[in-house]
Order: structure tokens, then C-alpha cells, then sequence
């Protein structure tokens, strides 16, 4: 693990912390052998690879998310200048009647 690195393996922070190490490995939930002291090298790889993967998917739906996001502020943005110049030409229009009253 700690030869292959982030983002299979440990990083940096988990090279030096030996509870970092523990807390990672059993938060793989891996299948123990002979006398919970041996895991297997399949069980291992499938285990971070899955988590890859779960990583990956949270980062495509963070980006998808954020996107949304964007798009609907943009929305949000263009109705508010839509609606801003409404209220312009009205208040255009408003005013024009108040000067025409006073000149006829």
C-alpha cells in the first residue's frame, strides 16, 4: 500500500501515521485469513478499485451538480435582466404619459 500510492494507496499523511494505516485498511472491509492476520492481494485490488470508482462517481456528480448550478444561476440571471428591462420600459412608459399630461 504504501508503495503504490494515492489514490490507491496511502498518501503522504498515511505513510507516517501507522492508526491512519489501520483506520484505512479496515475501512475496506476486507476478508481476513489465518486468524485475522493475512488478506489476500485479489481482496485488496478489488477493494480499491471499487473505491475508485465510488470516488470517481462522486466526483462526476459533485461536477454535475455544480454545473446545474451554474446553468441555473445563469437562468436566474438572464430572467432578472429580462424582467429589470420590463420594469425599464414601463417605468419608460409611465414617465412619458406624466410628461405628456403636462405639456397637453
Amino acid at each position: 500500500m504504501s508503495s503504490i500510492g494515492s489514490p490507491l494507496g496511502f498518501d503522504e499523511d498515511h505513510k507516517k501515521d501507522r492508526f491512519l494505516q489501520d483506520k484505512f485498511i479496515a475501512s475496506l472491509d476486507l476478508p481476513t485469513y489465518y486468524d485475522f492476520s493475512k488478506y489476500q492481494f485479489l481482496d485488496v485490488l478489488d477493494a480499491l478499485s471499487f473505491r475508485l470508482m465510488v470516488i470517481d462517481h462522486l466526483k462526476k456528480l459533485e461536477e454535475e451538480k455544480r454545473m446545474t448550478q451554474k446553468t441555473s444561476s445563469e437562468n436566474h440571471e438572464q430572467e432578472f435582466r429580462r424582467m429589470d428591462s420590463q420594469v425599464q420600459r414601463k417605468m419608460k412608459e409611465q414617465l412619458e404619459k406624466e410628461v405628456n399630461k403636462l405639456i397637453y
